[in-house]
């Protein structure tokens, strides 16, 4: 499958016919679009106005009667661009999750509380097991995937095998579970691994995969996870501090990523961190 980008517009990018990746700036985010005869799909809404912006100009050139919103999951950078259209599909977890981080996207955007929970796209239509939309001429599939957080899902387009896969699936960053689990995570990117009808992955942040770099883009995370696990555990009681100086970036990333963006340093920290309070917890 080959992508375009818009010759005026570099952050849209068409997938396939009918399925559009829009990017804005915060660590590389992508929303989709998939469009059907009867009803339009907007997966994620990004971190703000601006994208909004960019999402909303670009429904004005989609012939759909209906438009509906899906969020992979509650996190802010995918949420404040609100809501498209009078239905929001989530997970059942989401909204607890999106009203309980209200102040801190108070901090992030410098907006007021009120007028956040004012626009947020509440879910209206919740689910939490898989689940099939019919957009007319084209199905996709909901798809529960915990482990970047409770309420991740990701979304799959049936007819040409693109997988959105909010931030389950990210290659730009290191795998991130700090309000999610680790193991959840890794029996989540087992199971995608197992789904033989994707052709393409458009993670939450980073490039698009696809062909053969389609199961190294899940497997990376899982070995990542385990190894770093594994040596957690042998080295336990050992405090954070001494982690850090022994499971270094060098070791277990090296160059998979560039470390002057992202705070590499840190997203790997924090992954330890994280994996030490799963197995010793407090």
């Amino acid at each position: 499958m080959t992508a375009s980008a818009s010759p005026r517009d570099p952050s849209i990018l068409s997938i396939a016919p009918g399925v559009t990746v829009l990017r804005h700036p915060h660590v590389e985010g992508n929303t989709g679009l998939v469009v059907g005869s009867k009803a339009a799909l907007v997966i994620d809404t990004g971190p703000g106005r601006g994208h909004r912006a960019l999402i909303h100009k670009v429904l004005q050139t989609v012939e759909a009667p209906h438009v509906a919103t899906i969020l992979t999951h509650g996190h802010w950078d995918h949420v404040l661009g609100g809501g498209f259209g009078p239905t929001t599909y989530a997970h059942v977890e989401t909204a607890n999750l999106m009203r309980a981080a209200l102040s801190d996207m108070s901090r992030i955007s410098g907006r007021q509380p009120s007028e956040i929970e004012t626009n947020l796209p509440w879910p209206t239509l919740t689910i939490s097991k898989r689940q099939s939309i019919e957009l007319g001429s084209r199905t996709v599939d909901l798809i529960p995937t915990p482990g970047h957080s409770p309420d991740s899902i990701c979304v799959l387009v049936q007819d040409c095998g693109v997988l959105f896969g909010g931030d389950t699936v990210v290659t730009c960053i290191p795998p991130v579970f700090r309000d999610g689990n680790s193991r959840q995570l890794e029996s989540t990117l087992s199971a995608l691994a197992q789904i033989a009808d994707i052709s393409t992955i458009v993670p939450g942040h980073g490039r698009l995969v696809t062909g053969n770099e389609l199961g190294e883009c899940l497997e990376w995370p899982l070995s990542y996870i385990r190894s770093l696990r594994s040596a957690i555990s042998r080295l336990a009681p050992a405090t954070e501090e001494a982690l850090l100086k022994v499971l270094t970036y060098e070791k277990y990333i090296g160059k998979r990523f560039d470390r002057n963006k992202y705070r590499m340093d840190w997203r790997h920290g924090l992954t330890i961190r994280t994996l030490l309070t799963e197995i010793l917890p407090t």
